[in-house]
């Protein structure tokens, strides 16, 4: 019984302890690096002289919107204009024009417009539309803008016209994104698309590691305890 305790803890910890390993450097790692690299150009300051329409009005022209109940409600500068940010429950967003309430759609010059404000520099004349999720863009609604630099750095920024989230990329931001999903655990979101299927994943690791405490605690008691454990089982037997 005991040596079955011991076989058994030996194996889970070489499993656990390889987990614990890879959570302990990608945890040094980030530590160590500069937060300056996920940093983006600051936003455009906005110019509130063009703001004409107050929060209220704009809240009555969204009434009955297809996103469903405005859920948050920003004011952003793109360019020369003015622009509320609405959020709905369905975690789209809408924009509209902060001086005449007519809604602006996301298109490939609008997405050029946020990219630059983003990335702090002129962005690329033209913007591909990605359809299909990648490494830059593992989650999240499609399709996307992509304008691609074609740096040193593989500089690249990705807006989305539904939800109007902006991701600058670059080759240190990828490395960092990369060691942080690995501490959290969010390649595993990568790899399987199911969050139900994540959860599962998380319960089996939560039980294999119960497990290794659980034989650990039997294999450190002294002994002559873990004699009497042994001579039980044998006389059970007989």
């Amino acid at each position: 019984m005991l040596r079955l305790f011991y076989t058994l803890h030996k194996w889970l910890a070489i499993g656990i302890g390889l987990v614990l390993l890879m959570w302990i450097v990608t945890g040094i790692v980030m530590g160590s690096l500069s937060d300056r690299m996920l940093e983006n150009a600051p936003a455009q300051a906005v110019d509130y002289s063009r703001v004409t329409l107050s929060p209220s009005q704009v809240l009555q022209r969204l009434s009955g919107h297809a996103g469903g109940p405005v859920t948050g409600l920003d004011v952003v500068q793109f360019g020369s204009r003015a622009l509320y940010q609405a959020r709905f429950a369905d975690k789209s967003s809408a924009f509209l024009d902060a001086s005449d309430g007519s809604e602006v759609v996301i298109t490939a010059a609008l997405a050029r417009t946020m990219a630059e404000a983003a990335a702090g520099r002129p962005a690329p004349a033209d913007a591909i539309e990605v359809r299909a999720h990648d490494a830059d863009y593992p989650s999240g609604a499609l399709p996307i803008f992509r304008l691609i630099y074609g740096d040193d750095k593989k500089t690249s920024v990705d807006v989305s016209p539904r939800t109007a989230e902006v991701r600058v990329n670059d080759s240190r931001r990828r490395m960092r994104r990369m060691v942080g999903s690995l501490h959290t655990f969010g390649s595993l979101r990568a790899l399987v698309r199911s969050p139900t299927t994540v959860h599962q994943i998380f319960i089996f690791a939560s039980v294999v590691s119960l497990l290794v405490v659980l034989t650990g605690y039997v294999l450190a008691l002294p002994r002559r305890r873990r004699r009497r454990i042994a001579d039980r089982r044998v006389s059970g037997k007989v």
